[in-house]
């Protein structure tokens, strides 16, 4: 390694630091989301955490449906909140939050009598999923 390079890795360090100091202060990332230079990089950092997280809940979600069996359970038909809750052996409460989130990811449909069938994408999905491809 020649002079300037080792010379110039503290300078980043140091740099790195002071960056790392300022994303961290909450007056710099309120600055920074306003003002229009930033505004897009701020926008896109959010936006990707937000993506990261949400893919971590979705891959939780699918799941959970497998590990129940809630697909094998509504192929054969739709079924009510209180079957699909014994049956898993979770509260009716648990059941109904994992159906509405099933539900907003198109694994399941819901009717107004508080009953479930497979969505257009549960099946499919799961599929993949057991085949290791999801």
């Amino acid at each position: 390694m020649t002079a300037a390079l080792g010379a110039a890795r503290p300078l980043r360090e140091r740099w790195l630091q002071r960056r790392d100091r300022w994303l961290a202060d909450p007056v710099f990332r309120d600055q920074a989301s306003r003002w229009p230079g930033t505004r897009a990089l701020a926008r896109r950092q959010a936006g990707e955490l937000f993506d990261l997280m949400a893919g971590f809940v979705y891959s939780q979600v699918l799941f959970a449906c497998v590990k129940l069996r809630l697909f094998d359970r509504l192929a054969a038909g739709p079924q009510g909140l209180l079957q699909l809750a014994g049956a898993a052996g979770l509260p009716d409460d648990g059941m109904a939050r994992l159906l509405e989130a099933a539900e907003a990811l198109e694994l399941v449909r819901r009717a107004d009598d508080d009953t479930a069938a497979a969505g257009a994408g549960g099946h499919a999905r799961v599929a993949r999923f057991a085949l290791g491809r999801l």
